[in-house]
């Protein structure tokens, strides 16, 4: 079994525009196109096969390691990151499908490189879209969203008596750090072949989250500081204090919900459930890892599904749902474009659409704000998306087993996306 290398984008030879001005009647144009999942209320819980382009090794991409005190950047450094390329999951011999891994590897940059840290992430692919990097015009970029987690493992060479560098966790867990994120792989549409880039997170929160009394490795080792990595670091600016935290109702249909069909390994791809509703509703800003900052909001959040799905998060969980501001890119050129990012996580109460089971489930993803002009990957006529994009996953135990696992490497059996305007 092989996923399809049809990798090449072509522009369709015939754009044309029906209405003068209005970009949502431009053709759509051929990049590598849907991805197999989108659904309808009449194929909710079915089975659906992914299809995927193969996506590249990322070599030494200049990136950013940062730790936050007290909600406040502590450290700013010069990373650079080398991505493998996303290697399918198998059971059994057989591609499990939208499963992957990546490793990453951090070094120093320059021409003595020395690793800092390494590590394998379980990748759960999201979702895609098109974009327009110049206001106006046909589509341009394809991109592919996964969501990640995994232990990074620190070298020799990281100096332990630095707790903004070796975080003080790590010998409690043989020397591993449990991260979540997400990663972009942003592909151009042209004739001869696209030209990936990529975008991305990865993220390690204090105490009250990542060590927890519900955590599989909780203690007390850095309550008032959390590590994030973010690439590329070209025209990022970290901003704890100012950056965006999503907020809104989405429209019906921005985005879906979908569920992995553990049971029908490795054929475990379902079609989307289409959104009926959601809302994030900041409610003020706070800091769980100490004082002084207003890094973090808890927020209410709720996405009901047209085929029964219906989530929802409430402060009484011991874990809030919470967004974290990171910063923004601010090139209007290069891939994200003018975006900004938060990473969420938090315990919800989740109604499985297809089974009428209600479980406690806790998501952790991304919240990216802005960007280049978003539109669905889909045929034609083309429809926009709203640009408040959230992603995100439920972290758990095992694929025969869908309690919570917060702190360690998890796998996921519910996936959701939304736009809010």
């Amino acid at each position: 079994m092989q996923f399809s290398r049809r990798v090449s984008c072509r522009l369709l030879l015939s754009l044309s525009i029906a209405v003068a001005g209005a970009l949502s009647a431009f053709a759509q144009p051929v990049c590598f196109g849907p991805d197999g999942l989108d659904g309808s209320t009449t194929t909710c819980c079915t089975p659906a096969n992914v299809n995927l382009p193969a996506f590249p090794i990322i070599q030494s991409q200049q990136s950013k390691y940062m730790c936050f005190l007290n909600c406040n950047t502590q450290l700013n450094a010069n990373v650079c990151a080398t991505i493998g390329p996303p290697a399918p999951a198998q059971a059994g011999g057989a591609l499990v499908c939208g499963i992957y891994t990546i490793r990453f590897t951090f070094r120093t940059c320059g021409g003595a490189a020395t690793v800092l840290w390494s590590g394998t992430m379980r990748a759960q692919y999201s979702r895609t879209w098109v974009v327009s990097t110049v206001p106006g015009t046909v589509p341009d970029v394809q991109v592919w969203r996964f969501l990640l987690n995994g232990d990074l493992v620190p070298s020799t060479s990281l100096p332990t008596g630095n707790p903004s560098v070796f975080a003080p966790c790590m010998p409690a867990f043989g020397n591993k750090m449990h991260v979540w994120g997400y990663i972009d792989y942003a592909g151009t549409c042209i004739a001869s072949g696209p030209t990936f880039s990529v975008a991305w997170a990865l993220n390690h929160g204090c105490d009250s989250s990542a060590h927890g009394a519900t955590s599989t490795r909780p203690g007390a080792f850095h309550a008032s500081r959390s590590y994030t990595w973010v690439g590329p670091s070209a025209g990022f600016v970290i901003d704890p204090v100012n950056t965006t935290f999503s907020n809104g109702t989405a429209a019906p249909n921005q985005d879906s919900i979908r569920k992995n069909r553990w049971t029908a390994i490795p054929s475990i791809c379902s079609f989307r459930e289409p959104l009926q509703i959601s809302s994030v509703i900041p409610q003020g800003a706070l800091c769980p890892c100490g004082a002084g900052g207003t890094q973090y909001d808890r927020s209410i959040f709720r996405v009901v599904g047209q085929c029964g799905t219906n989530v929802s998060a409430g402060f009484a969980f011991p874990i809030p749902f919470i967004q974290k501001r990171i910063g923004r890119w601010t090139s209007a050129t290069a891939y994200p474009g003018l975006q900004e990012l938060v990473l969420d996580e938090g315990y919800v109460s989740y109604q499985d659409g297809c089974t009428a089971t209600t479980l406690t489930q806790y998501l952790q993803g991304v919240e990216t704000i802005g960007g280049f002009l978003p539109f669905r990957a889909a045929q034609p006529p083309l429809v926009p998306l709203d640009r408040q994009f959230e992603d995100l996953a439920t972290a758990n135990i095992g694929p025969n087993n869908s309690a919570l696992r917060i702190g360690s490497p998890y796998v996921t059996h519910y996936i959701i996306n939304v736009n809010y305007p």
